[in-house]
């Protein structure tokens, strides 16, 4: 029952005991009135000057890793009768005390995207729930949580696991010129907008201040590509896999050059250099893919040296963009199918990546058992 219904019943038994000559309605009438009232002027003396502070998380986070919050309650004119203190991030309301209180709490974000931070609120009632006020912080906006990287586990039965480049941290991995040996350069020109931050010449920026880039004959301008293929998931979970998978790839290549990386139908190629230059954008980007946004645009590739091609569909459909891309060799990662190892050179989080055999290998081998 909230207080103006109290009061009005409070007054439809004084009314009834002055009409039916009863006194004893009177008691119960004049308590149904006051108290309400009091009930009432009590919530508000107690919200007068009450203060909310709010501290949450900030920028770009990481899933799954726990963040502090804090808030912090200044009381008002009273003491509050009670209430609660609600905040989207806490997994319950948090009872109010009379006086000043200050929470603090671990918050986490299971799955990457934009989340919205929203308001924190506290709301200030009686013990009797005739009435209640609330106050309520300014909101927060949103923050973009960005996918977890996990370690790359090579395996020893895998083909060509080493010569992926992966493991150059500790000196066990391969060069970069070990997969782009095909690219011929042939001299300097002056520096077309779009060209990937590799191809630039820096020696000469540095002499005459102008930008020129490295003329390439042969091949492409890309000895390394990780491309995230969002279409046809199997799922929500193996879409974040893949995610997770091709932010994981590209960290992991950044010692032995970097890699360029191109996120679903996205127009922009993003460089991920030695430096990690580009890394924050990248994994901005990785961070925001929805499922069935657009084919990845790899017009202007041309060949590159070795592709990653991530996806999260199970099905051939995947192997075949996969191998739809020029390239000198071509590494599937796709979520496990059950069977990890035997042809798979490595796993990351929750993914197995296997090179594709050349078509032409296959019809030769088949050609010789004919």
């Amino acid at each position: 029952m909230r207080a103006p219904t109290a009061a009005l019943l409070g007054l439809t038994f004084l009314a009834g005991g002055a009409l039916f000559g009863s006194p004893s309605l009177y008691a119960p009438g004049i308590a149904l009135v006051l108290v309400p009232l009091a009930a009432a002027l009590w919530v508000r003396l107690a919200v007068q000057g009450l203060r909310l502070r709010r501290w949450v998380p900030e920028g770009s986070l990481i899933e799954g890793r726990s963040y502090p919050l804090e808030l912090e309650l200044g009381r008002g004119l009273v003491p509050a009768p009670g209430g609660v203190i609600a905040d989207p991030l806490l997994d319950e309301p948090r009872p109010l005390g009379g006086g000043s209180e200050r929470i603090e709490a671990a918050v986490s974000f299971p799955r990457r995207g934009r989340r919205a931070l929203g308001s924190a609120g506290v709301v200030v009632r009686d013990p009797f729930g005739l009435s209640e006020a609330d106050r309520r912080t300014a909101d927060a906006g949103e923050v973009v949580v960005l996918p977890r990287t996990e370690p790359i586990e090579l395996l020893a039965g895998g083909r060509g696991g080493r010569s992926l480049g992966f493991g150059e941290r500790g000196g066990g991995g391969v060069g970069p010129d070990s997969w782009a040996a095909e690219f011929e350069i042939d001299g300097l020109r002056p520096y077309r907008e779009g060209t990937p931050a590799a191809r630039i010449h820096w020696p000469t920026v540095a002499r005459t201040g102008e930008l020129h880039e490295r003329r390439i004959t042969a091949g492409a301008g890309v000895a390394r590509l990780v491309v995230l293929d969002p279409q046809q998931p199997a799922g929500e979970a193996e879409l974040d896999a893949a995610v997770r998978a091709a932010a994981s790839i590209c960290l992991e290549l950044t010692p032995g050059g970097g890699c360029t990386l191109i996120v679903g139908s996205e127009p922009r190629m993003i460089e991920v250099d030695s430096r990690l230059r580009g890394w924050p954008a990248g994994h901005h980007r990785l961070a925001l893919v929805e499922a069935n946004s657009g084919a990845p645009s790899t017009q202007r590739i041309g060949r590159a040296g070795i592709v990653f091609w991530v996806s999260a569909d199970l099905s051939p459909g995947a192997e075949r963009r996969c191998r739809s891309l020029p390239a000198a060799r071509h590494v599937l990662v796709r979520p496990h199918l059950g069977r990890a190892g035997g042809r798979s050179a490595f796993t990351v989080a929750g993914c197995e990546g296997t090179e594709l055999r050349a078509a032409g290998r296959g019809r030769s081998r088949a050609g010789a058992a004919a």
